[in-house]
C-alpha cells in the first residue's frame, strides 16, 4: 500500500472525560503530538464557554483539514460509545457510519489509550474489528507513539521487502 506523505497532519482527538488523571494523560499525549508537528484540534483548548459542543464535534469529525481522527479508548470511551451517551456517544453517531461504509478507510484511528482494571482492552462494538494502535502499556508507549506519527505523516511504518529476482536453472 502506498501512503502519501502529509507535510502537515492536524487530528481532532475524540476521547471521554473520566478522571482528572486520565484528562491531564490526554493533555500530555496532545502536547507531544504538537511537539512532533502535529495540529492537534481538543475540546480543551478549542471549544470556549458559550460554544456549541455537538457542533464543535460535527465540524471537527467532518473538517477537511483534519487528516486523522484519534479516538482515545478506555473502557469509559467504550461504554459511552456502545451506550451513546455524553460527547463520545454524539461523536459515535457521527463516525461509526462513515467507519462502517468506507471499510478500507485510514482516517478514523482507534488508539487504546487505557485499558480496563484486569489489562483488557475495551473497545466500542462498531471498532472490534479495527486495528489500533495501543498506548496503554509503559513499556511499548514510545515505539507505538512513533509508529503512530509517523503514520500521521502518511510514512510506511513496515516497509514491504521487494521480490529477487532469480534466475532459472537449466
Amino acid at each position: 500500500m502506498n501512503k502519501k506523505r502529509i507535510e502537515s497532519p492536524k487530528v481532532f482527538i475524540s476521547y471521554a472525560w473520566g478522571t482528572k488523571e486520565y484528562q491531564d494523560k490526554v493533555l500530555a499525549f496532545a502536547t507531544q503530538l504538537r511537539r512532533d508537528g502535529v495540529d492537534v484540534v481538543i475540546d480543551k483548548w478549542d471549544l470556549s464557554e458559550g460554544n456549541d459542543t455537538i457542533a464543535f464535534m460535527q465540524n471537527s469529525i467532518n473538517d477537511k483539514t483534519v487528516t486523522n481522527v484519534l479516538m482515545l479508548i478506555d473502557p469509559v470511551y467504550a461504554q459511552k460509545a456502545d451506550d451513546f451517551s455524553g460527547g463520545v456517544g454524539t461523536e459515535t453517531q457521527i463516525i461509526s457510519p462513515k467507519v462502517y461504509k468506507e471499510v478500507t478507510q485510514d482516517r478514523f484511528i482507534p488508539i487504546v489509550f487505557m485499558r480496563d482494571e484486569a489489562g483488557k482492552i475495551c473497545k466500542p462494538t462498531y471498532l472490534q474489528c479495527r486495528l489500533h494502535f495501543d498506548l496503554s502499556l509503559v513499556e511499548n508507549y514510545d515505539e507505538e507513539y512513533r509508529r503512530l506519527v509517523r503514520t500521521l505523516y502518511g510514512e510506511e511504518t513496515y516497509k514491504k521487502a521487494g521480490i529477487r529476482q532469480q534466475t532459472v536453472m537449466g
